[in-house]
């Protein structure tokens, strides 16, 4: 047990200046729920990055770091499960080249 009290407190001493040297704040991104379970940062192009979201589409980020919801034309909010990005690539040649593959979001049957 006393081993790992010590651990404990190297592990959280090494920890310290990492929290100090970073400031974690809130994304907007959109209006709605869901997760963002990827973000891609293109390889060579400085401040291109999409984040891809569960059932909230696919978001391209902005030179101010804000996002702009670039699938919305593929689902209506009749058809909201249209909108989940299961898999985001970029293509390291050009970066104006995103390739998503798209889902289908399916909620289990009601009894």
């Amino acid at each position: 047990m006393k081993c790992l009290s010590v651990l404990q407190l190297l592990l959280a001493a090494a920890a310290a200046p990492v929290r100090a040297a970073s400031s974690w704040q809130n994304v907007k991104i959109g209006g709605g729920g869901g997760f963002v379970p990827g973000v891609a940062f293109h390889p060579t192009a400085k401040g291109v990055a999409y984040a891809r979201t569960d059932i909230g589409g696919l978001y391209r980020l902005n030179s101010d770091d804000s996002w702009t919801a670039i699938t919305d034309i593929l689902a209506t909010d009749a058809k909201w499960n249209s909108w989940g990005i299961d898999a985001v690539a970029l293509d390291a040649q050009d970066p104006n080249k995103v390739y998503a593959f798209v889902t289908n979001f399916q909620l289990p049957p009601l009894l």
